[in-house]
């Protein structure tokens, strides 16, 4: 966000406009007031999806009858892993990659199909 000042102009102007930022600089904001501001929203989840908190393998298991994937059988009850920080920057799963983002994302936040 700091390297797109048009997404922090757009998050501090959201802010600003419901009387946050006129707030004593350590009042929480709560969840409920949270959920008002769609550009926090946007702001938020992609910072989750760009760093996402859970890195590391996560991994799926495979139907007891078998599936396929691009083209291999996977036999039941394969666990198949994958990189959820190599997911969340994946071009084939993500409409938009890399973020000056939020603009798009406030309009219709897309989630991966997993």
């Amino acid at each position: 966000m700091l390297t797109s000042p048009r997404v922090c102009t757009r998050l501090v102007s959201e802010l600003s406009s419901s009387g946050i930022l006129s707030r004593p600089w350590n009042a929480i904001i709560s969840d409920a007031e949270a959920r008002q501001l769609p550009y926090l929203q946007a702001v938020i989840k992609e910072g989750l999806r760009i760093f996402p908190p859970a890195v590391g393998l996560g991994s799926k298991v495979a139907p007891p009858a078998g599936d396929t994937y691009r083209g291999v059988h996977l036999p039941g009850g394969t666990k198949v892993g994958f990189c959820m920080w190599g997911v969340m920057r994946n071009s084939s799963v993500w409409y938009v990659l890399y973020s000056t983002l939020p603009v798009i994302v406030s309009r219709v936040y897309m989630y991966p199909l997993l």
